[in-house]
C-alpha cells in the first residue's frame, strides 16, 4: 500500500487486512508507507508476528526516484479505498499502477473498477457496501490477487504502454485542443 494513509484510504482497516494476509500467506512480503514515524512504530508492533518475510515499513512521504522504485519492483497494489468516497472519483495511484502493469486490488463500484473492466490494468475487486470497507472481502481478493499474481500481472502489462500513451500530458493537450479549434 502506497501513498497517503487517510481513512477514506483504508488506514481505520489496514493493519487487520495485513494481519490476515499475513497468515494466509505467510512467505509473501508486504510494503506498508505510512504518514510518519509514530504511526511506524504503532503498525510495526501490531505486525511483529507477521510471516517469515514480514512487513516492511516506510515512515513519510518517498521521494519522487523511491516512490517510482516502489512502482517497479512491487507486484500488487492494494488500494483498500472506501467506495462511498471513490464512486465518482479517480485514484493517481491507481492510474499509475497501470502506467507500471502492476496488479491492482480496488473497491467494486467506483471507477477503478470500471478501468479494470474495460482491460485497463489487472487485479481483483472486493465488493464494500459500508463505510468501513469489510477487512475479509478486502483480505479475499488480495489473496485472490496473490495466487494468480503471475497471469494477472502479465494482463496488466500488456495494455500499460497504451494507458500511458493515452493519460499523457501530449494526450491531455491533443484533447484540450480538440475541443477548442472549430
Amino acid at each position: 500500500m502506497l501513498g497517503d494513509t487517510r481513512r477514506e484510504k483504508g488506514s481505520t482497516v489496514i493493519v487487520e487486512i495485513i494481519r490476515r494476509y499475513c497468515e494466509a500467506r505467510p512467505d509473501h512480503p508486504v510494503f506498508l508507507q505510512v504518514q510518519n514515524l509514530d504511526e511506524a512504530k504503532r503498525v510495526g508492533e501490531a505486525l511483529r508476528d507477521c510471516g517469515d518475510k514480514g512487513v516492511q515499513l516506510y515512515a513519510g512521504r518517498l521521494s519522487p526516484a523511491a516512490y517510482r522504485q516502489r512502482l517497479e519492483t512491487v507486484d500488487i497494489l492494494l488500494l483498500p479505498y472506501q467506495r462511498d468516497r471513490y464512486v465518482m472519483r479517480t485514484s493517481g495511484i491507481f492510474a499509475e499502477a497501470a502506467a507500471y502493469g502492476l496488479v491492482t486490488v480496488v473497491p467494486a463500484g467506483t471507477w477503478m473498477a470500471d478501468q479494470l473492466a474495460e482491460g485497463w490494468g489487472a487485479g481483483e475487486t472486493f465488493a464494500e457496501t459500508s463505510v468501513e470497507a469489510p477487512v475479509e472481502a478486502i483480505v479475499s481478493a488480495l489473496v485472490k490477487a496473490s495466487d494468480n499474481c503471475a497471469p494477472l500481472k502479465q494482463a496488466a502489462g500488456m495494455g500499460r504502454e497504451e494507458w500511458r500513451r493515452r493519460q499523457s500530458t501530449p494526450a491531455l493537450l491533443d484533447h484540450i485542443l480538440s475541443r477548442a479549434t472549430p
